[in-house]
């Protein structure tokens, strides 16, 4: 019951989140057609890139359906993972105005997908730099660290936000968990 619960939530999260995008496009190109909003480039721009956050959320949605059925595609190749981590994510604190460190030891090459080892990466750092704001420290600031142990390599992310909860630290690897502050 639980699980079905919380399936339900994520369909209902993942509506939500294809809504936005329809509705901005919709309302922009309806703006354009009316001739309230000529249709520069700048306004044609914003349309562009709600289509592409929108095609972003459904590749999400087919990658989700395909890791539940066991049919997720690994495409394993050697990555030295501080390369991937080095300047990647550096644009997008920059954006929000948050300092972003990155600790880099040289790693040895290891065998893993890339592309989901970013896409791993991209959702904990994003997260980190959703809540680094809401700490108290300023500027806010996320940390990126890799490090070499003796029996692999360890990837730590940290933020200058609130925290968990112990009861959220519970509960932060089951299947669809979100916090309440996470969803609003």
């Amino acid at each position: 019951a639980n699980a079905e619960k919380q399936r339900q939530q994520l369909l209902a999260d993942t509506a939500h989140d294809l809504r936005t995008p329809i509705s901005i496009m919709q309302s922009h190109l309806e703006a354009m057609i009316d001739g309230v909003f000529p249709p520069t480039p700048d306004n044609l721009g914003t349309v562009y890139e709600e289509t592409l956050r929108l095609g972003r959320l459904v590749n999400d949605v087919r990658t989700l359906s395909l890791a539940e059925a066991g049919q997720l595609p690994l495409v394993r190749q050697s990555v030295v993972l501080s390369d991937l981590v080095a300047h990647a994510f550096q644009p997008l604190a920059e954006a929000d105005g948050i300092q972003l460190q990155v600790q880099l030891a040289a790693t040895p090459p290891i065998l893993a997908d890339a592309l989901r080892l970013h896409q791993v990466l991209a959702n904990l750092i994003a997260n980190a730099l959703r809540y680094a704001p809401q700490g108290s420290q300023s500027p806010p600031q996320v940390t990126i660290r890799v490090d070499n142990q003796v029996d692999g390599i360890l990837v730590s992310i940290s933020d200058s936000g609130p925290g968990l909860t112990p009861e959220q630290q519970a509960q932060v690897f089951d299947r669809f968990w979100r916090s309440d502050a996470a969803r609003s």
